[in-house]
């Protein structure tokens, strides 16, 4: 489902870290690829809280706890699993995404996307609006690991006329 191609550069002596990629990917916006985490189930709520299987360039910034990534994207979603994303379309959207990571372990993560007509191909549909906040821990306490993830989402389509919220935890 996806393939990326990331160059990264260090700039100066402060450990800032620029990265840029492109390819068919996941879009900067809400929590990780499902199947990288460790879960029981596909989550539900995979296609409020992911932007999945795009044409993507990814921008992205690191500087100590901090990361800030936006990208530009096909909003088409592909409709079989052999689809490729409609390279006409690229750039008709777009998403931001800050992630803080304030102590080991713990990360934290806002984003935004604009999405332009992700139900419809061809880009005759209507757009959606996306927010993500999501916490996360992956670490251990008192030697034992531990694995918890927390997100809410909303996605606003059709200016405001359907609203949807997820919550995951």
């Amino acid at each position: 489902h996806e393939l990326m191609l990331m160059g990264e550069q260090v700039l100066g002596g402060r450990g800032v870290r620029v990265s840029l990629s492109l390819g068919k990917g996941f879009a900067p916006f809400g929590t990780d690829d499902p199947m990288s985490r460790p879960i029981v189930r596909y989550p539900v709520n995979h296609h409020l809280a992911q932007i999945l299987e795009r044409a993507v360039v990814i921008a992205g910034v690191s500087a100590g706890p901090l990361i800030l990534e936006g990208g530009l994207f096909n909003g088409d979603e592909p409709e079989r699993p052999g689809d490729w994303p409609k390279l006409s379309r690229f750039g008709d959207s777009w998403s931001g995404r800050l992630t803080l990571m304030p102590v080991r372990h713990l990360e934290l993560q806002g984003s935004y996307a604009r999405v332009h007509s992700p139900e419809h191909r061809l880009g005759s549909g209507t757009d959606q609006q996306k927010w993500s906040v999501a916490a996360r821990w992956d670490g251990e306490i008192d030697g034992a690991p531990l694995y918890g993830l927390a997100e809410w989402v909303r996605t606003s389509e059709a200016d405001g006329f359907f609203i949807l919220h997820g919550v995951l935890a």
